[in-house]
């Protein structure tokens, strides 16, 4: 949202934007649950939500695909988050190989966590041991 915006990531005005987005984010749920108005979304399609929520994860898939594979996206498709992230999955050279296996690793143990139990908290030991 902020990148729309032109604010370059890691600029004091990026933060100051993010802070100011988490903020009011938050006021608005606060306002939202305290008027007792989480029934409209009960009247959303069930399709429009799943297909909501499956564009998300792709879009934070994507736009961390440069810090898994420890690499970055040179030339025009480096301009937007999705093309970059095309360009580096076809260009594997460029990849860092002990990140890109210490991404791999981190699939493994998130896909893999409930087969050794329902409760394992496998964001939990990711975000441990990196």
């Amino acid at each position: 949202a902020l990148s729309n915006l032109g604010l370059v990531p890691g600029s004091a005005a990026f933060v100051a934007g993010a802070g100011a987005l988490a903020f009011y984010t938050g006021v608005t749920r606060l306002v939202v649950g305290f008027a007792r108005l989480g029934n409209l979304v009960t009247s959303l399609p069930k399709a429009a939500l799943e297909g909501f929520v499956v564009a998300a994860v792709w879009m934070v898939f994507s736009s961390q695909t440069p810090a898994m594979l420890g690499a970055k996206c040179v030339g025009p498709m480096s301009a937007h988050f999705a093309t970059a992230a095309m360009w580096l999955m076809s260009h594997p050279a460029v990849w860092h190989p002990g990140t890109a296996l210490f991404a791999a690793c981190t699939f493994i143990v998130m896909l893999n966590g409930t087969k050794i139990h329902k409760m394992f908290p496998s964001a939990l030991l990711c975000c441990l041991v990196s």
